[in-house]
């Protein structure tokens, strides 16, 4: 059985068990910035071009999947915290019950338990970046998290001018296929 807490396992466990499945209806399949466009090349669909270059068998030629990346990026600090004020153990079967019933308890949060608004740029009236506070671990969208009890703090860019683009490196599924940003010099938000 693969640990969830590891995607990569999760993937691997599921190529080796056939990799396949059926479907009688459309299939939803959010995967997030970069691998949404990954899982869509790597089932043959997106820039022939570029799919071409790993032996694809062509379901759809669709230029545009992959392309125009625009993502707000996120920069965060996490500290660890002495005292057991956080959410780590929120999903404690005591907790869990505690909510099903009263619907009270550390499961109610939205974990980015306050947030701000300011502007950094300019001559500009609209905030361009948001700061969130958080009552937990925030390591790899938590898959590599330290034990214990934790916070963070995390700045975004409200307004990312940058484009990029995810092209596969190869065919195979397990790979992390990075991002290609067309302008990296470019720092605005």
């Amino acid at each position: 059985m693969a640990d969830l807490q590891h995607p990569n396992e999760l993937s691997e466990a599921f190529i080796e068990a056939g990799g396949t499945v059926d479907a009688n209806e459309e299939v939803i399949l959010p995967a997030g910035t970069i691998n949404s466009p990954q899982l869509l090349m790597l089932s043959d669909i997106g820039p022939a071009e570029q799919l071409a270059t790993h032996d694809s068998s062509i379901v759809d030629d669709l230029p545009g999947v992959g392309k125009n990346l625009q993502d707000h990026l996120q920069v965060k600090i996490n500290c660890a915290c002495e005292k057991s004020i956080t959410l780590e153990g929120a999903d404690s079967l005591g907790n869990v019950l505690t909510y099903l019933l009263l619907k009270r308890g550390p499961l109610t949060s939205n974990v980015a338990e306050a947030g701000g608004f300011t502007s950094v740029s300019k001559g500009t009236e609209r905030p361009d970046i948001q700061f969130h506070f958080g009552l937990s671990y925030s390591v790899t969208h938590r898959f590599d998290n330290p034990e214990g009890h934790g916070f963070w703090l995390g700045a975004l860019c409200l307004r990312p001018e940058n484009h990029g683009k995810i092209t596969l490196q190869s065919g195979d599924p397990v790979i992390d296929h990075q991002p290609k940003h067309r302008r990296p010099d470019d720092q605005g938000c």
